[in-house]
């Protein structure tokens, strides 16, 4: 029996409030004693298996079901928590013994449960299904996760031979057929869709299912494929639906909500109505009107909201809906999932005002344009009126042209006032809310006005030092404001509003980092406001945000927290169905991720990338509770800045606000070894704490964002560091650096948590890479620096190293592989061509006898090879990926890696009786004698800046171990690399460099830890 502190029962309806709020009709299909465990002080049975949420509802009487079987007795059993959804389903819902059901004769009363829609379950799934993977979802909060929709991609390999879903089902623990969502993201072989994409196996899927987890937990599911099309045993009446009306309209179905979406209308939802008890009778709680959805005021004060109605895309002076690229005649608005789970649908807009209108480009003719777009995708859940808004929007400014070193990228930013996302109620709202942590704020009865909680910006305090500015305070109609709280970094904040009947209330996500940002509460209206207060947006750039507004049956305010931590919970920490890590590895997306074995090197791999998590993160996650982390250190607060990562350790900067902070653009890319690390770990918090936020701000914030222009830089960074004012972070005048943009862990940040806004990302990646790289191989001396298709410049000079152009090359190779691995249209097949005319290219003008030689143009005499560090930060991974887009061409790259590794063990590293000598002078410069197609006297040289320091000898032993996934090297290097790995000298400054001293990523960790689980992996792979 559970106790009454975990529920979350208003009795006076029996309504669950969770994520999704769902009845608590229906219950699983097994057989549980009730009973004779029952008492008249009970407050609650748990009659399932398949979660750790008691169901039934106990009256204080005999404390059993009523309706399960009459006893004869005057006096009611109980109360099945109403309504009871399964009748008529499957019916009778409980099945009883003959006497009583409160028995006092010491008997069993077996009942007999059969479904649990609310939770998902369906009943026995079919007998001719064969269990293919396992699902593991962990729950990493001290509270329990109630039926909320867990999401994300899992990766299947190619020889599972899958092709489509429809023959896809899902079971838990006990057994039962689950509800699920399945979602192609990727195939093995060649582009997503389009020749023979029905041929090619499945190589990513998203799944989605409803999931009940306990505090800290971990829940499996097994995710099954069946010999013929399974049938549903039972309609679900909770599903989530999309239905074409016949004026062009479009209607979200959820079980206990109905929303009508309108494709020209720019805030898409026209109304919102909702039934919780299921009983056919709906009660209007949203009415779109005048400003409701996207609402801009710009420079100077200029308002643009939207209109009352939208039956066309052709208005002026206010907000619009996008004209669709392929069909101008059409609105932007496109269905990215149908359902049962989760309906999705994207929406990109305008928001078109004369006085805002700015000529933004330099292509030397006066041609104002509206600046200012958004695109917002909606998303509605199963069983639940919440809306799920992801919106981001954009100042569109920015270059055109192909100008170099010419351009100045910070004379088109944008002062801007207010930003936000207006969500108007039809609730009867009677009184308001706002919290921060444990402190609930509410309003008086006959209170008019709004509640507003918001992190402003902060400032210099009067006793010195840098000061956020957290704030909940009442805004009458009529009168001085009254502040109710002044704070610094607010904690988990939200905004409730309540009426007689129903409760809405919203959260933004990471509000507290990402100032300026605010919830205002209304009583007819909440106000997601992603720009808060005044604000310079930089050049072409966006402030991404995402947001879930709840609405529910009436939520008293003492149990308002615990329906808004699980809320929060969803936006900070969303539940991820994932593989176990044999599982993946069979996948074989990436190289070798590791088993269960122990080895020095995993140990102080473990023990650096948990402490430099930490240390950026700061205390609870680290666990020194005077860590503040490098966030706070470096005052890395500010919505086009957080959570961006620094150069150098805090430690050895002065940083006294966040205009000090040198952002430097994912430097080096933590963000891709703490998403390697999840999925080797299964550890939520390398995804949610950092990961997911920063590959957020680099696609819509840090890299150009000129929107769907296309453009020369749009999806790619300008350079690294920036401009120290406000929002110029990310932006100089006066420097153009391309080869920052450090993506390599973007496509996991997709896969994991998809997001159709990368999408949009990566389509105008392509066009930039037509834009930067305009001249063929035939023009090859025409070529500027930033062009060159080459690994490593080469120079006469053997001192001689700039692998800005290496680094250029591989970050638009890793993006043109997100769009022809991702994207639906034909331009995936557009980018892939792309990418085998850059790597022939490479192939044909750099590859001698298995070697990447440097430079852009064919060797002549000599072969020079100084490209270790790139192999290890990224190219051996791309080359890895390759093998699904061009298997050929990844072929001859992987030899390139076992060449590679050759001439790292035979020329530079050097050896001592025998074995690696870890403390002498190692080497990654690499000369040979080119004579035709052959190489010969390879020589390692040390010089100075070819030298591989102390702290990255680990990595440069990666390289031969990845190798050995991917070709055949001349020995079995096996021991040899396990001794050296044992060595604990090897790691000598880890202990510092990449711990304590770092103050959590910054450059040089980065670059280290971006290969070191595949060194953990490939040696797992080595015999004992």
């Amino acid at each position: 029996m559970l106790s009454v502190g975990r529920l979350l029962y208003l009795f006076a309806g029996f309504a669950l409030f969770a994520v999704g709020c769902v009845p608590s009709p229906g219950r699983i299909g097994t057989v549980d004693a009730l009973a004779d465990s029952a008492a008249a002080s009970d407050t609650a049975v748990d009659a399932q298996l398949d979660s750790f949420t008691p169901d039934i509802a106990l009256d204080g009487d005999d404390a059993l079901a009523d309706g399960a079987s009459p006893d004869g007795v005057e006096a009611p059993d109980g109360d099945l928590a109403s309504p009871d959804l399964a009748d008529g389903i499957v019916d009778p819902d409980l099945v009883v013994d003959p006497d009583l059901l409160a028995d006092a004769d010491g008997t069993t009363d077996a009942v007999v449960v059969t479904v649990d829609l609310p939770e998902g379950v369906l009943g026995l799934p079919p007998s001719d299904c064969a269990t293919i993977r396992t699902l593991l979802v962990t729950n990493d909060r001290s509270f329990e996760r109630n039926r909320e929709i867990a999401f994300s991609g899992i990766p299947l390999p190619a020889s599972l031979g899958l092709l489509d879903t429809k023959r896809l089902i899902v079971t838990n623990e006990s057994g039962a057929w689950v509800r699920a969502q399945f979602d192609v993201l990727s195939r093995w072989g060649g582009t997503l869709e389009g020749t023979n994409a029905a041929t090619r196996p499945i190589r990513w899927l998203q799944i989605a299912l409803v999931v009940t987890a306990g505090d800290k937990s971990t829940r499996s599911f097994e995710l099954r494929q069946c010999t013929s099309d399974p049938q549903l045993p039972t309609s679900d009446a909770l599903e989530a639906r999309i239905v074409d009306e016949s004026d062009g309209t479009k209607t979200v179905e959820t079980g206990v909500a109905r929303f009508r979406l309108n494709p020209y209308n720019p805030a898409l939802i026209e109304w919102i109505d909702v039934d919780f008890q299921l009983t056919g009778s709906f009660d209007r709680v949203y009415t779109h009107r005048v400003g409701s959805g996207p609402l801009l005021v710009g420079p100077k004060g200029t308002l643009v909201t939207t209109l009352g109605a939208y039956t066309s895309l052709d208005h002026k002076q206010t907000v619009v809906v996008a004209p669709r690229v392929d069909n101008l005649s059409q609105p932007d608005v496109r269905i990215i999932e149908r359902g049962p789970l989760k309906v999705s649908v994207l929406v990109r807009g305008v928001f078109r005002h004369s006085a805002l209108e700015r000529d933004c480009t330099n292509n030397g003719v006066s041609d104002p344009t509206d600046p200012f777009g958004y695109s917002a995708v909606l998303t509605f859940f199963r069983g639940s009126a919440d809306v799920g808004l992801q919106l981001n929007f954009r100042n569109e400014c920015g270059s055109l042209s192909n100008s170099g070193y010419t351009e100045d990228f910070t004379d088109e930013g944008a002062d801007i006032d207010r930003v936000s996302w207006e969500f108007p109620l039809d609730i009867g709202g009677t009184k308001l809310f706002g919290a921060s942590s444990t402190q609930l704020f509410s309003s008086d009865n006959g209170f008019a006005g709004t509640l507003r909680v918001g992190q402003d910006k902060g400032s210099i305090g009067v006793a010195g030092g840098w000061k956020p500015a957290g704030t909940i305070q009442l805004e009458p109609d009529s009168g001085p404001s009254q502040s109710l709280l002044e704070t610094g970094l607010l904690i988990e904040p939200y905004v409730a509003l309540n009426g007689p009947s129903y409760s809405a209330f919203a959260q933004l996500a990471y509000l507290p980092y990402r100032e300026p940002m605010a919830l205002v509460v209304g009583l007819d209206n909440i106000s997601l406001q992603i720009v808060s207060q005044p604000l310079h947006v930089g050049e072409a750039k966006a402030i991404w945000s995402a947001a879930r507004i709840a609405i529910r049956p009436l939520v008293p305010q003492g149990l308002l927290r615990d329906a808004n931590q699980r809320l929060h919970a969803f936006l900070q920490r969303g539940l991820l169905p994932r593989l176990p890590l044999a599982e993946l590895n069979e996948a074989k997306v990436f190289p070798y991720l590791g088993n269960e074995k122990s080895s020095v090197l995993k140990a102080t791999y473990t023990a650096a990338i948990n402490k430099v998590h930490g240390l950026t993160v700061g205390y609870p996650v680290d666990p020194n509770p005077s860590e503040p982390g490098q966030w706070k250190r470096a005052f890395t607060f500010g919505s086009q800045l957080w959570p961006d990562t620094q150069l150098f350790p805090t430690s050895e900067l002065t940083i006294t606000s966040p205009l000090d902070n040198v952002a430097y653009t994912n430097d080096s890319d933590p963000v891709t070894p703490e998403l390697l690390e999840y999925f080797r770990s299964g550890d939520p918090k390398f995804v949610w704490d950092f990961a997911l936020p920063q590959a957020n701000l680099m696609m819509f914030t840090a890299w150009y964002n000129t929107g769907m222009n296309h453009t020369w830089l749009n999806g790619f960074a300008t350079n690294r560091g920036g401009t120290q004012s406000e929002g110029d972070w990310h932006r100089k005048a006066d420097l153009f650096t391309l080869g920052f943009s450090f993506n390599g862990g973007i496509a996991n940040a997709y896969v994991i948590r998809p997001n159709p806004l990368f999408l949009d990302r990566f389509a105008q990646q392509y066009y930039a890479s037509l834009f930067t790289y305009d001249k063929p191989r035939v023009q090859q001396g025409d070529r500027s620096w930033y062009q060159l298709v080459e690994l490593l410049a080469d120079f006469t000079s053997d001192q001689s190293y700039d692998p800005a152009s290496g680094f250029a090359l591989l970050q638009h190779l890793e993006a043109l592989a997100n769009c022809a691995e991702f994207l639906r249209a034909d331009l995936a097949e557009s980018c892939r061509t792309a990418i085998v005319d850059f790597v022939d290219e490479l192939i044909a003008d750099n590859v001698v006898s298995g070697v990447l030689c440097n430079g852009d143009l064919p060797p002549t005499t000599e072969c020079r090879n100084s490209s270790l560090y790139l192999y290890l930060q990224g190219f051996a991974a791309f080359i890895w990926r390759l093998r699904t887009l061009s298997p050929e061409q990844a072929m001859t790259l992987g030899e390139t890696v076992v060449q590679l590794s050759e001439l790292l063990l035979a020329h530079g590293v050097p050896r001592l009786a025998g074995q690696i000598d870890v403390t002498a002078d190692w080497t990654r410069y690499f000369r040979c004698a080119k004579s035709g197609s052959l190489l010969a006297g390879c020589e390692g040289l040390t010089a100075d800046g070819w030298d591989i320091f102390q702290d990255r000898k680990p990595q440069a032993l990666v390289l031969p171990l990845i190798a050995m996934q991917l070709g055949t090297l001349s020995i079995d290097y096996c021991p040899l690399l396990k001794a050296a790995f044992d060595k604990s000298e090897l790691y000598s400054l880890w202990s510092t460099l990449y711990t304590t001293d770092s103050n959590g990523w910054v450059e040089g960790n980065s670059e280290v830890m971006q290969s070191m689980i595949f060194g953990v992996g490939g040696l797992d792979l080595c015999a004992p």
